[in-house]
């Protein structure tokens, strides 16, 4: 299943707002909000879940707001002429455009490297790191 930015952000909008938390007693597993709102209930007896799948699905808000703040990034990947990994497949760069028409022109008509394609990534906000 590919989650769009889109159904994401739809996703956040109508479900109970987070952050979820996981409780589990004898009698199952509740996965509720911060007002004690039951979000989803699962019967211990006869689940075949793992206890990571429980935080997964506490983590839903959090994920669906992070995936629809993305955005689409374009590219053209390019083999890197005459340059090999030690496997002996041929090296590829990415010149990385800011959008797709931009990204198709470049496919077509830019003569640096060989065997183009077009390619996209979602990506988040950038992050000053140093």
């Amino acid at each position: 299943m590919t989650i769009t930015p889109e159904q994401a952000d739809r996703w956040a909008q109508t479900a109970t707002a987070g952050p979820w938390y996981v409780h589990t007693d004898p009698d199952g597993t509740l996965i509720h909000d911060d007002t004690g709102n039951m979000c989803i209930a699962v019967e211990r007896a006869g689940s075949d879940y793992l206890e990571a799948d429980l935080h997964l699905a506490a983590a839903a808000p959090e994920l669906a707001q992070t995936i629809a703040g993305m955005t689409e990034e374009w590219g053209v990947e390019r083999d890197r002429p005459g340059t090999a990994y030690i496997d002996g497949t041929v090296a590829r760069w990415i010149n990385w455009v800011g959008d797709e028409a931009r990204a198709r022109k470049a496919c077509v008509i830019s003569p640096r490297g060989g065997n183009p394609r077009l390619v996209r990534r979602l990506v988040g906000p950038v992050e000053m790191t140093e």
